[in-house]
């Protein structure tokens, strides 16, 4: 059973250095056997992107019970990443190991960017028929930008080490975006 402060110690390694860059010495303890920290490496690493994908599931059905239409729903999945990402490590840790897992972890299947962007295609369309955004833009390659944006903001975040920023700055960057294609 991997603890919680094993995994929030872990999630701060992966999420920082990645899955193989990882000090798991600073998880475990120096003194353990080479093979056994490699298999409590993959082990924590496995809970985290499970932990991660939970959480993301959590926010997206609480955005779409709570919201009132499709942009209120892309908006409100938007900050609710943007929080989660701020203030979870274990988060932050499972979207940079998910992004590595096609790698590190082939027995799973996991596609972020693709399942971002089937979220946010749908989100799209549904907006469009709902009348609240111009016809004249392809939603692919609209929801591949916003793909696009954020992961960049995240990748800011990553690089600045300033989580606080990223739920304003999911959100303007939407707004910016939803600016250019409203009817």
């Amino acid at each position: 059973m991997i603890t919680q402060s094993v995994l929030v110690s872990a999630a701060k390694e992966f999420s920082e250095r990645g899955y193989g860059g990882a000090d798991m010495r600073k998880v475990f303890g120096g003194d353990h056997d080479p093979a056994r920290v490699e298999e409590q490496r993959h082990e924590v690493a496995n809970a985290i992107m499970d932990s991660e994908g939970t959480a993301m599931r959590e926010a997206q059905r609480q955005a779409v019970a709570a919201a009132d239409s499709a942009l209120d729903r892309l908006e409100r999945v938007f900050a609710a990443v943007g929080r989660l990402m701020a203030d979870e490590p274990v988060v932050r840790a499972g979207m940079r190991l998910a992004a590595e897992a096609r790698h590190e972890f082939p027995d799973r299947v996991i596609d972020p960017y693709g399942t971002w962007h089937a979220f946010l295609l749908q989100t799209l369309e549904q907006a469009r028929d709902e009348g609240v955004l111009r016809d004249d833009f392809d939603t692919r390659s609209v929801a591949w930008a916003l793909v696009a944006v954020g992961y960049g903001a995240k990748d800011l975040a990553a690089y600045t080490g300033d989580w606080s920023m990223l739920p304003e700055s999911l959100s303007r960057s939407l707004g910016y975006v939803l600016d250019g294609i409203r009817a």
